[in-house]
């Protein structure tokens, strides 16, 4: 093919591999869409994992227990090979059937070793006070705390070891001229060695993971279900520029990065500093903005309500407060809403305050997470014209509902990246040692880029017309809620009482009815 289409976690995954890349061909020039996008994506893709699921994937590769000796995997379909006398006989096969009955034991028998590393993780993480995810590393933790979790990590590095020299022991064998009439012998051999170079390849990143030693990275563990042993490890780089430039941008002709939201204030600085552009020669970089073909002045109203609580300073009560007054801006709009919130625990309170004020309406109310999947309430909201969706952060960005369906969208907080992460936290200390305010530096732009995201969910078409509600009144009242007006193509109108907002409402309603033209 001339022209490959893959998504942000192809080719990031598949980068460090260069040209030995299993699915993409190699390639001198990209053009990466959504690339505000991009250094969460290639965050993600450079991570290493360290999971019970990922080594049990690897190792039901080689071989499953089935019901009545019915196993699967390739060791099974290789012995079969060799027990019908398919292979010829010779002392290359012999050794290579024994060896295949070795390393079906030797896996059986790692069971234990997995689960006991996986079971320290989740210990440790149970002594975290209820925490979704402990970060660590080397320099901060108490070797006390992790020694039985660093055992455990060592007793599964030396039984894989075992395990890796019994498949060496057959891969071997299977190139050797005794065995050359052996059917398949070859797609044998590539593919235990396959698994073999990826089994070394976990337990070195198990090493790395859970040494938590390198300054250039961050380490967490965060709970999983019990069936993937209660706890997984990670371990993510805190700055991806470097690495983005070195591997990427180097290695290619040309790259062209397009988004609607790629500048802060205008430039995109944030953005060339976050994704390691600016480590390159000036004069490589070219920047156009191209602009918009929306009239959003005559298309679209941005009301911000100042009389709601402050999100945050009063708990329940914001979200109570909110759903009360999308009840009365819902009745007005017939549903045709979408609202956007930062967490789901207060797209819930919210959605219970509205179910409540609104039981005697015929709005259909869409909540992501209990309505079904994310596909399924957007292709709903989309049909039921009079319904109102309730979605987090995947509906941010990525919903494209043209037309009567969404007439008003509603951004309920302001989105500042979640300090807690352990990416996040790490990227704003760095920044701290760096000189730099982590909030000016890094929070406030990446809400920025996130909070015009979440507007451009409304005006879609040209024939487009709504009212975007910002319920969050420190986009009005702070200093740094001038970051976000200046990123918005039409002045925001504030509200300090209720019926005034409400009439404001009512007038834009009926702007709407009266057609494109009003």
């Amino acid at each position: 093919a001339n022209i490959v289409i893959a998504n942000h976690a192809v080719v990031f995954a598949e980068m460090s591999e260069g040209d030995s890349s299993p699915v993409l061909p190699p390639f001198r020039h990209a053009i990466l869409d959504e690339a505000h996008n991009l250094e969460d994506a290639a965050t993600r893709g450079l991570s290493t994992e360290l999971s019970r699921y990922r080594i049990h994937f690897l190792l039901g590769r080689l071989w499953r227990p089935g019901r009545r000796h019915h196993e699967g995997g390739i060791l099974p379909a290789l012995a079969d090979l060799l027990g019908r006398g398919r292979a010829p006989s010779s002392a290359a096969a012999g050794r290579v059937e024994k060896d295949v009955a070795a390393a079906v034991a030797a896996i059986a028998a790692l069971a234990p070793a997995i689960d006991a590393l996986f079971s320290e993780l989740a210990k440790l993480l149970k002594a975290a006070h209820g925490k979704e995810s402990l970060r660590y590393s080397a320099e901060r933790r108490l070797e006390s705390d992790w020694s039985l979790a660093l055992g455990a990590r060592e007793n599964l590095g030396r039984t894989l070891a075992g395990l890796a020299a019994i498949l060496q022991e057959i891969v071997d064998p299977l190139g050797h001229d005794e065995l050359e009439a052996m059917p398949d012998r070859e797609n044998f051999a590539k593919d235990v060695n396959g698994i073999l170079a990826r089994l070394k390849q976990f337990a070195a990143d198990a090493e790395f993971v859970v040494a938590g030693a390198s300054p250039d990275h961050v380490f967490w563990v965060e709970r999983t279900g019990p069936r993937q042993g209660g706890a997984r490890a990670w371990a993510a780089l805190i700055s991806v520029g470097p690495m983005l430039a070195d591997q990427l941008y180097t290695q290619k002709a040309s790259l062209i990065f397009t988004s609607a939201t790629l500048t802060v204030g205008g430039s995109l600085d944030f953005v060339k500093k976050r994704l390691g552009l600016s480590l390159l020669e000036p004069g490589r970089i070219l920047e156009m903005n191209a602009g918009s073909p929306f009239d959003y002045a005559r298309q679209c109203a941005l009301l911000v309500p100042l009389f709601l609580p402050e999100p945050g300073e009063s708990g329940g009560s914001y979200a109570e407060a909110l759903g009360a007054l999308l009840a009365e801006v819902f009745r007005r709009t017939r549903g045709r809403a979408l609202t956007l919130f930062t967490s789901y625990d207060m797209l819930q309170r919210c959605a219970r305050t509205l179910r409540a004020q609104m039981a005697a309406d015929s709005i259909q109310l869409l909540v992501h997470g209990e309505s079904g999947s994310r596909e399924h309430i957007t292709q709903t909201f989309k049909r039921d014209v009079e319904s109102v969706l309730f979605g987090t952060h995947s509906f941010w960005e990525g919903v494209d509902v043209p037309g009567e369906s969404l007439s008003c969208l509603v951004l309920a907080r302001l989105p500042f990246p979640v300090f807690t992460d352990p990416i996040v936290e790490a990227r704003c200390e760095r920044l701290e040692a760096e000189g730099t305010s982590a909030f000016a530096g890094y929070s406030i732009p990446a809400a920025v880029i996130r909070f015009r995201q979440g507007f451009g969910r409304l005006i879609r078409h040209r024939n487009d017309r709504g009212i975007v509600i910002v319920a969050d009144r420190r986009v009005a009242q702070k200093s740094y809620g001038q970051w976000f007006r200046r990123s918005v193509p039409v002045p925001m109108r504030t509200y300090a009482g209720r019926e005034e907002f409400l009439a404001a409402v009512d007038h834009f309603v009926a702007r709407m009815a009266e057609g494109p033209a009003g």
